[in-house]
């Protein structure tokens, strides 16, 4: 794609953020769109803190929450950097035009070239608008079991670090660092929201079993668009879709509450757009609230009132609880053929399953899944078009929509999903 076809898309979602998010006042729900889920230096980022939070924010985000891995961008830190590298000089040449000479610091140690890195404190004190830009703090809380699996739980709107929990086995691992989030929220009497990161990746890491212990509430991310998140799965494995459909319907029966859905960019590169980079502005939150603070964006995303998008943006989205009537419909592109499916579990069906063996890349043994009926999650209705409602008619445990399009994301992401699309929550749950 050339440089001038992205820069006429990016200000086209520029524009349509704006309409969508309006001036950001207080009084009236508005959609605020934004990434929860996004790496710097401070981690394996490659990027200033202060660089990734403007180019959301100029790229039309409205908030953007940094996760870097078991790490809090607190205190001083200083980073090594090459005087003789031309991203080096670009990175440092970008901080300086942006915020001004003296905001980039750096030294000579031990022979070594360094930086500082900004604080989350400093970054927000120079980046946050009312109404316009607000940047979170978060964690990707990151750990494995046995050195074969990864357990990644981001937390969103923190106050002090997690440092990551081993368990007996996958799922104890990440029923123990989900509930750590949930005791920090309960001590600091603050929303602060678990989200289960890319539970396909490295090698099917977490099962549906695994996702329907976790402790309410929190989210899953769906789509993760860079090359090896795994959203297809395989034909032993789930793609996310299924597997959140099968989590829920094994939560609901458990009692427990639904876990919601995002897309994220999960982002690290942030200079080269390409098929196999975790790249920015490819999948984002979308998320109803009346203003834009910390406290009413993470209590939107706490009580599922967001739809979440690898590009397409819906036009409406509207629930009906007391006529149980799902309504959603795109905002219509010229040239774009639209489609919304439904997608549910209908109440008494099939729950048994049977365990499907399965070996890692080097050939020992890897987690089993487990196979379901089609019933689970099965396609309800697919209406051709951009607009289309379902009446539930009580016999579903949930229903979620989907409105999928012909048009390929701006760079899509290799050997995963390629065409835009945006995913409502699961509705009709709450009896």
């Amino acid at each position: 794609m050339s440089k001038t076809t992205a820069l006429v898309r990016a200000t086209v979602l520029v524009l349509a953020a704006i309409l969508l998010g309006g001036c950001g006042g207080q009084g009236r729900e508005q959609w605020f769109r934004g990434n929860i889920h996004a790496h710097s230096f401070w981690s394996d980022g490659r990027n200033f803190p202060e660089l990734v939070g403007d180019l959301y924010k100029s790229s039309g985000y409205q908030f953007l929450i940094l996760t870097d891995h078991n790490i809090l961008s607190r205190g001083e830190r200083w980073k090594d950097y090459d005087l003789k590298s031309k991203d080096w000089t670009a990175m440092l040449e970008r901080a300086g035009r942006r915020f001004g000479d003296r905001w980039v610091e750096t030294r000579v140690l031990n022979g070594k070239h360094q930086v500082r890195l900004k604080t989350y404190q400093e970054v927000a004190a120079r980046l946050n608008e009312p109404g316009r830009f607000l940047l979170i703090q978060g964690e990707e809380i990151t750990t494995n079991f046995a050195k074969r699996t990864q357990i990644h739980v981001n937390m969103l709107g923190c106050v002090e670090l997690i440092k990551p929990l081993a368990g007996k086995d996958e799922c104890d691992t990440l029923v123990k660092n989900v509930a750590a989030v949930h005791e920090q929220a309960l001590a600091a009497d603050k929303t602060i929201l678990p989200m289960v990161n890319h539970p396909n990746w490295p090698r099917y890491s977490l099962t549906a079993e695994d996702l329907a212990e976790v402790s309410d509430p929190c989210l899953l991310e769906i789509l993760n668009p860079w090359d090896g998140a795994l959203f297809r799965g395989n034909a032993r494995h789930p793609c996310h879709e299924r597997l959140w459909d099968i989590a829920n319907t094994l939560r609901l029966v458990r009692g427990r509450d639904v876990l919601y859905g995002t897309a994220t960019d999960d982002s690290h590169d942030y200079s080269n757009m390409s098929p196999t980079n975790a790249n920015v502005t490819q999948g984002w939150v979308m998320v109803r609230a009346k203003e834009l603070s910390e406290k009413a964006i993470l209590r939107a995303l706490t009580e599922g009132d967001f739809y979440f998008t690898n590009g397409l943006e819906l036009e409406t989205l509207e629930f009906d609880a007391s006529a149980g009537e799902l309504r959603v419909s795109a905002r219509v592109e010229p040239g774009v053929h639209y489609a919304v499916e439904f997608y549910g579990t209908p109440e008494g069906c099939d729950l048994s399953s049977t365990p499907v063996a399965c070996r890692d890349p080097d050939g020992k043994p890897g987690r089993a899944s487990r196979k379901y009926s089609a019933e689970i999650g099965k396609r309800l209705a697919r209406v051709e078009g951009p607009t289309a409602t379902y009446r539930l008619t009580g016999r579903e445990m949930f229903v979620r929509a989907v409105v999928r399009s012909d048009r390929k994301m701006l760079v899509p992401p290799q050997n995963e999903m390629e065409y835009e699309a945006a995913f409502t929550q699961p509705v009709g749950w709450r009896k």
